[in-house]
């Protein structure tokens, strides 16, 4: 059983999320760190959405600064490692506090470099995009290997609705999507402590649970920048990122439908020549992996038969195969065989999760259809809001998706549905049935 207790990582001291907070900006900074040259990394994006304005407010009230412009060939920052290392020299050698403006991919290089120069940050958020603002990692690009690496959070997090109003709307899209995903990896929580995996720990769950109906309500109030919408949502995103600190981990916030996500970003996919966001890749996951779900509540009973499941199972020597055959690149084979090995159970540890699932099935399927809701319901939501809900919709077939389904199964050592249909022996068939509802 997988044991949480708070973390030694530092955590998020303040958010700063009213309208216009920006103005305080200068005020704010110069209380909590005074005299302290900042360092504001950016890219042409966020320069332009608060990067001007905050040099600016900088200027007037005397606070010396630094910038560092972040640039690609590509039209977006990706969430790729290789930029750390710089971002850590120019900490280093300016000594200046880094000031993280932008969305996902920025708040993560310099949450990264920050950690491992050892000096606080802020972030100033430019999108509603992403639920990592606050969280104690930073998910990136490593040798090819989508991976969350522990950092320090900020320690202060400015969110401006007029400023975040001012993104791209399908950043704030993305964003939604990022956090409706909490349904389905509330879902995945919720087998994982059915079968005394990984327990439910109540105060972390009800801080990103018990207010999702109202911050998830009205997704077509977004797309008319509701003001109220945004303010939501980005408390919502920032409640998950504190919750994720709290608990030292992640799993408060994602599921299976990250994993789906995580091996699409290892593929950097790309749709009509943009790189498809994080939001976007969940979004869909979140949609395959609802309809996984009610395709698991409705497994006969017959087949939990935990002597015909192991006498089935797959070996080790074959699961190697298989890790080796899905991932060719061999530095990422060895980070998966290694990932795999950990979670790999024993033929005792398997026979008391078939029997429990065997003889608590009522109360687990309960519990997850009242967590998912519907797939219909689910599509309908993140329609409203401008996600995409199909593989088509992101420039992905109908026929990968059983490949991707064993991919993500592999990627973490997170207990997830992919995990318990794995064990079952029953995955592909599952996944089979999910395609065919698709077509």
């Amino acid at each position: 059983m997988e044991n949480h207790s708070q973390s030694n990582i530092k955590n998020t001291t303040r958010i700063v999320s009213e309208k216009n907070c920006l103005d305080d900006f200068s005020k704010i900074m110069n209380r909590e760190y005074p005299d302290r040259e900042l360092l504001f990394v950016l890219d042409e994006q966020t320069e332009k959405a608060a990067g001007k304005k905050l040099k600016l407010q900088c200027r007037y009230s005397g606070i010396t600064f630094q910038e560092m412009l972040l640039e690609s060939e590509d039209p977006v920052i990706s969430a790729d490692y290789a930029y750390v290392p710089a971002i850590m020299d120019r900490i280093t050698i300016s000594g200046a506090l880094p000031v993280a403006v932008g969305s996902g991919t920025i708040n993560d290089l310099v949450k990264c470099a920050s950690t491992m120069v050892g000096t606080p940050y802020v972030c100033v958020a430019t999108a509603t995009s992403v639920d990592g603002y606050c969280a104690t990692g930073a998910a990136l690009v490593k040798e090819g290997l989508k991976m969350t690496i522990p950092c320090d959070a900020p320690a202060i997090v400015f969110g401006d609705s007029t400023v975040l109003m001012s993104a791209p709307y399908d950043m704030t899209a993305a964003g939604y999507g990022d956090l409706y995903a909490k349904i389905p990896g509330g879902a995945d929580w919720i087998l994982a402590d059915s079968l005394e995996i990984e327990l439910i720990d109540p105060p972390i769950w009800d801080l990103v649970q018990s207010n999702l109906p109202v911050y998830l309500s009205d997704p077509e109030k977004l797309a008319v920048n509701d003001s109220l919408s945004y303010e939501r949502l980005f408390k919502g995103l920032c409640e998950t990122g504190i919750a994720m600190q709290l608990y030292g981990d992640s799993r408060p916030a994602s599921g299976a439908e990250h994993m789906i996500s995580h091996v699409w970003e290892m593929e950097h996919i790309s749709y009509k020549g943009s790189v498809v966001s994080h939001g976007f890749k969940v979004s869909v996951g979140s949609v395959l992996m609802t309809m996984i779900m009610e395709e698991f509540c409705k497994l006969p009973m017959d087949i939990f038969d935990p002597e015909e499941i192991i006498a089935k199972r797959e070996q080790w020597t074959g699961r190697v195969e298989k890790i080796k055959n899905c991932f060719p690149d061999s530095q990422i084979q060895e980070q998966i065989i290694l990932t795999c090995r950990n979670k790999w159970i024993s033929d005792s540890e398997l026979r008391r999760r078939v029997l429990s699932l065997r003889e608590n099935w009522t109360g687990i399927t309960e519990k997850m259809i009242k967590q998912i809701g519907s797939s219909m319901g689910i599509i309908s939501d993140l329609k409203k809001a401008g996600c995409p809900t199909r593989p088509v919709d992101i420039g992905r077939s109908n026929s990968e998706i059983q490949a991707v389904m064993e991919k993500a199964q592999m990627i973490r050592e997170r207990f997830t549905i992919l995990d318990c249909l794995y064990d079952l022996g029953v995955l592909p068939s599952v996944v089979g049935a999910v395609v065919g509802r698709m077509e």
